[in-house]
């Protein structure tokens, strides 16, 4: 691909991707599915103008996960975890161990592989809380127990997703047993934990140096090297180099950090982020997807719906609409698709299978907020 075809594709991938995620706004929809939508369209489902297995197209999609990631970890608080109470604490486990298990032996039943069925329940795992936020905000209950709740569970959610994410990443190499699972979750735990612990200690130093650079740009580009340094290490330490970014945009996630950071890490990844999701999109073939995977397709798409359900129907309490927290937890979204897209490009599922997960994806993303917004009739009682 030459300069010019690279310059002339990236502006048709904006293009798409920026409309229909506007297009999707506008129906209060979540952008996402927009970008979704418009790399299927480019790629190999359809026209076939963006090639997903260019290098170039694969190094920004990187770097957009990469950020991606970084910036989920960003706007987190890891003090909300102290927080969140009972009820967010069992809605965001079970909401990670029932998708996970129910996926893992759902896939096992039709016959994958033991790698390809724990890969398939990760998918499952993580809740797109951005989604629900922007639902409850419209609807004004963001301040009402079932967003504390939802919110609460989320971050926990994510945290543990991410640990799934991290494990599978491990064990992908070697032969799945419960010692090297095991094995694979304490390295995942160290390496957040020293990632967390140093982190927190070291970096008000470093802000504040870069912060006080005369320097131009001196302290986005040394964020820049300090989350790429983490995804390099997490790598090295045999996890997803992704792991590595979440961790670091949670050590920046303090309000003293966060504006500073802000300012010119959203501008970056508000151009790298969408070459993420148009590629996600482009490589996946919908007429790759055979028929009889349609029975799969539908009990892979209820597990995602009631593995999130379940556990918010069943949360402890009774100060809350348990029906909105479990509507609320089922939107999957940006992990999902990481790990989905992760799974593909290491040849641990093919093509119709990642296809179709990421379909389950965009279904769970479309119909939640509507089912949501049936929930949400009035105005908060508490």
């Amino acid at each position: 691909m030459t300069f010019n075809e690279f310059l002339l594709k990236s502006v048709l991938l904006l293009i798409f991707a920026k409309g229909l995620g506007e297009l999707m706004g506008r129906l209060r929809m979540p952008g996402v599915v927009g970008e979704l939508i418009g790399g299927i369209l480019l790629g190999y489902s359809f026209l076939n103008i963006i090639d997903p297995g260019d290098e170039t197209f694969h190094i920004l999609a990187e770097l957009g996960a990469i950020l991606l990631l970084f910036e989920i970890g960003l706007e987190m608080d890891i003090d909300e975890l102290r927080k969140a109470g009972v009820a967010s604490a069992w809605v965001g486990t079970m909401g990670v161990i029932l998708p996970f298990f129910l996926g893992w032996f759902i896939s096992l039943a039709f016959g994958y592989k033991s790698l390809e069925a724990l890969f398939i329940g990760g998918v499952l795992t993580a809740t797109s809380v951005g989604i629900t936020a922007r639902v409850l905000q419209e609807r004004g209950w963001l301040k009402s127990r079932e967003a504390n709740v939802i919110l609460g569970a989320a971050v926990l959610d994510d945290i543990l997703a991410l640990l799934v994410l991290s494990i599978l990443t491990s064990i992908e190499h070697g032969n799945v047993s419960a010692g090297l699972i095991i094995r694979s979750f304490i390295v995942a735990l160290v390496f957040l934990g020293l990632a967390i612990g140093v982190g927190l200690r070291v970096t008000p130093f470093l802000v504040n140096v870069l912060v006080n650079l005369r320097t131009r740009g001196a302290l986005y580009a040394g964020i820049i090297v300090l989350f790429m340094l983490f995804s390099l290490f997490s790598q090295l330490a045999g996890l997803a180099p992704i792991v590595g970014a979440f961790a670091c945009g949670l050590i920046l996630s303090r309000p003293e950090h966060k504006l500073h950071i802000e300012r010119g890490i959203t501008p970056l990844a508000d151009f790298l982020t969408p070459f993420f999701f148009v590629i996600m999109g482009a490589q996946m073939n919908i007429g790759s997807i055979p028929a009889q995977s349609f029975i799969f397709a539908s009990l892979i798409l209820a597990i995602a719906f009631l593995g999130k359900l379940l556990p918010g129907l069943l949360a402890p309490g009774k100060a809350f609409n348990k029906w909105i927290v479990g509507v609320g937890m089922v939107p999957r979204g940006e992990v999902g698709l990481v790990l989905a897209s992760y799974s593909l490009s290491h040849k641990i599922l093919s093509a119709p299978d990642y296809s179709l997960l990421v379909l389950v994806i965009m279904f769970t993303t479309l119909l939640a907020p509507l089912i949501l917004n049936f929930l949400l009739g009035g105005r908060p009682t508490h």
